[in-house]
C-alpha cells in the first residue's frame, strides 16, 4: 500500500525567516524550505520507488499543497493505467490471471532494470563537483532537461544539482520512479492484441477494453512529449522518462506476440 511522505515539516513562521535570508548557492538543508511530498510505495529488496515523490519548496504551504497533490494524482491515474491493462489482458487470457500474471512480471522486471541502469548511471559520480559537471553537460544538450530545470529551478544549475544530489543520498529518493513503465507494457500488449490476428474471436467490447488500455496512455505519452520538446518546457513533460516509455510499449508488443 503506498504511503504519504511528509518530512522535514517547519513552522510557517521560520520559513517566514528563512524566505527573508538570501538563498545560499547550493542546496542545505539547514537552510532549505523544503519538504518531500508524495507517496512512497517501495519495493523492499530494490529500494525502487513505483509511487512519485520528491522534495518539494515548502514556503508557500499551498503551491507546496498543490504539487504533493499533483504526485499523489500521477501515482492514482498511474494505478488506474495499469488496472485498466490488465483488466484487458484477463478478458482474453485463458485462464482469466495468466497474461496480466506475466505483464505484471515483466513491467516490474523493466522498470527494476531501467531504475537499476539510471542508478549505475549515478553511481559514476564519486563527488557532488563531478555530478554538478554531469548536469551541466545535460543542460547544454538536452532540450527537456533545460526546459525544467529553467522552470522548476530558474536555471540554477548548481542548486539543482546538489539538492538532486542530496535527494539521492540522504532522502534515498529513487532517481527513476513510478509505474510508466509498467502500464506502457500493458498499453503495448493491448495495442498488439487490437490489429490483424490479434482481433481474432475477439468482441466489440473487447476492443472496447483494449482502446481503453492504451488510448489513454498513448495520448499522455504525447502530451509529455509535446511538453518537453515545445517552446515552453512544462515540469511535468520534462520530467517524463520518454525512452522508458517508449521500451515499455516495444516490450508490451513482444510479449503479447511471445505469448501467442
Amino acid at each position: 500500500m503506498a504511503t504519504e511522505v511528509y518530512t522535514d515539516v517547519y513552522p510557517q513562521w521560520l520559513n517566514e525567516q528563512r524566505a527573508k535570508r538570501r538563498r545560499v548557492a547550493q542546496f542545505r538543508i539547514a537552510y532549505d524550505t523544503s519538504k518531500v511530498a508524495g507517496y512512497s510505495l517501495i519495493n523492499p529488496l530494490t529500494g525502487t520507488n513505483f509511487a512519485y515523490k520528491m522534495r518539494v519548496d515548502s514556503l508557500d504551504l499551498k503551491e507546496w499543497g498543490e504539487k504533493d497533490t499533483h504526485l499523489k494524482n500521477a501515482f492514482l491515474t498511474a494505478s488506474l493505467y495499469t488496472a485498466l491493462g490488465l483488466f484487458n489482458a484477463g478478458l482474453i487470457s485463458k485462464p482469466v490471471w495468466w497474461y496480466p500474471l506475466v505483464l505484471m512480471l515483466v513491467g516490474v522486471a523493466g522498470t527494476e532494470l531501467w531504475a537499476y541502469k539510471d542508478e549505475r548511471g549515478f553511481l559514476q559520480f564519486k563527488t557532488v563537483g563531478e555530478y554538478q559537471q554531469g548536469v551541466a553537460n545535460d543542460y547544454n544538450s538536452s532540450i527537456p532537461f533545460k526546459n525544467m530545470v529553467d522552470e522548476a529551478y530558474g536555471g540554477d544549475i548548481e542548486y539543482y544539482a546538489t539538492k538532486t544530489w542530496f535527494m539521492s543520498t540522504q532522502d534515498k529518493i529513487s532517481r527513476f520512479q513510478g509505474s510508466s513503465l509498467l502500464f506502457n507494457v500493458t498499453a503495448g500488449f493491448a495495442l498488439h492484441r487490437s490489429w490483424g490476428s490479434g482481433m481474432k474471436g475477439r468482441t466489440f467490447w473487447h476492443n472496447v477494453a483494449a482502446g481503453a488500455a492504451f488510448g489513454p496512455v498513448l495520448i499522455s505519452d504525447a502530451v509529455g512529449l509535446y511538453y518537453s520538446y515545445g517552446p515552453d518546457g512544462k515540469m511535468g513533460g520534462a520530467q517524463t522518462s520518454h525512452w522508458s516509455h517508449l521500451v515499455g510499449l516495444v516490450v508490451g508488443l513482444a510479449t503479447s506476440m511471445f505469448l501467442k
